[in-house]
């Protein structure tokens, strides 16, 4: 048995000596089964803290059961801390990997929310270009050999076959602001989501 179970027993204990009546009866029941201090140490607080004139014993032994319940809660947050993942603020491609994965016909995920033109950083455009090979094979430039479904060309040719994994879409969230001059203040913004098929 470790020390806080221990400390939680003698607590048990002490509840057994000091209360009366029905509580009294529940501490001698409940002293073998350490899953139940937490909820009688609440009751008994709840007790002792309706009573007009308390007794230096209840105060002793609600001190005690405050201590070992507020020892308890946060040994609870940090074994909650070590086991939740801090949150990310943007997908992976590995991410993206696992939603291909598990998701169902239909189901959708915005992997990016920004303007066409924003530079992206590493992970981004890592995760534009995993997201551009899961839902077709691009070539920047024409293989001579190769058949394509779509052909191009912008400053050269490009071309490429869709996979049919996925459907990529681009929805418009924010319109272009320009100011009264007429100048650009702020490109569109879109959603690019990703459509399993």
């Amino acid at each position: 048995m470790t020390d806080k179970n221990k400390m939680a027993q003698a607590a048990m204990e002490m509840a057994a000596d000091v209360l009366t009546n029905d509580l009294q009866i529940e501490a001698k029941d409940k002293i073998n089964k350490p899953g139940s201090y937490t909820s009688f140490f609440v009751k008994v607080i709840e007790y002792i803290d309706q009573l007009k004139i308390v007794p230096p014993s209840y105060k002793s032994l609600r001190t005690v059961m405050v201590g070992l319940n507020k020892q308890r809660q946060s040994e609870t947050e940090e074994e909650i801390k070590r086991h939740v993942p801090k949150t990310q603020s943007s997908l992976t491609p590995k991410d993206l990997e696992f939603w291909v994965q598990t998701a169902k016909k239909g189901e959708q995920l915005v992997y990016y929310t920004g303007t066409t033109f924003a530079k992206r950083m590493m992970n981004e455009a890592n995760v534009f270009s995993r997201a551009r090979a899961l839902a077709m094979d691009y070539d920047e430039i024409v293989k001579k050999k190769k058949n394509y479904q779509y052909r191009g060309h912008t400053k050269g040719e490009w071309g490429c076959s869709y996979t049919g994994i996925i459907d990529l879409v681009q929805k418009k969230v924010a319109n272009l602001q320009k100011d009264k001059d007429g100048n650009v203040i702020s490109y569109p913004i879109y959603n690019y989501i990703m459509i399993k098929r």
